[in-house]
């Protein structure tokens, strides 16, 4: 076993290889945003009723969602394939592990980092 770590170990790497470490962490830093939400003003109400039914409408728009999603994965695959070893620009390589991480997360949270108050 290695004692050191390579490059490599910190992007998704070719052929998704890391895609389980991404996985695992993204899925950590869902449930943290969500203890985060939940633990924010705990003396609020929802907006959602106790045991909020969702009714028919909802499932249409979540099949329509579910499907909408999946002609946008399938479109991805036409994109350029820039993780590939074959494709070799400039400019655009692989991003690493750390800045997928805090791009997600940021996204969720939408910080005020422009601003001194932030």
């Amino acid at each position: 076993m290695r004692e050191t770590s390579f490059l490599w170990d910190y992007f998704l790497g070719p052929r998704g290889e890391n895609v389980q470490l991404l996985s695992e962490l993204l899925t950590a830093g869902l449930n943290h945003y969500q203890r985060w939400r939940e633990g924010l003003y705990p003396e609020d109400e929802s907006i959602f009723p106790e045991n909020y039914p969702k009714g028919v409408y909802f499932k249409k728009d979540l099949e329509r969602l579910s499907a909408a999603w999946e002609e946008f994965l399938q479109k991805m695959d036409q994109n350029i394939p820039y993780p590939s070893v074959r494709y070799g620009a400039q400019m655009l390589k692989d991003p690493a592990l750390p800045a997928v991480l805090a791009y997600f997360y940021t996204l969720l949270t939408n910080p005020n980092n422009h601003a001194y108050e932030g």
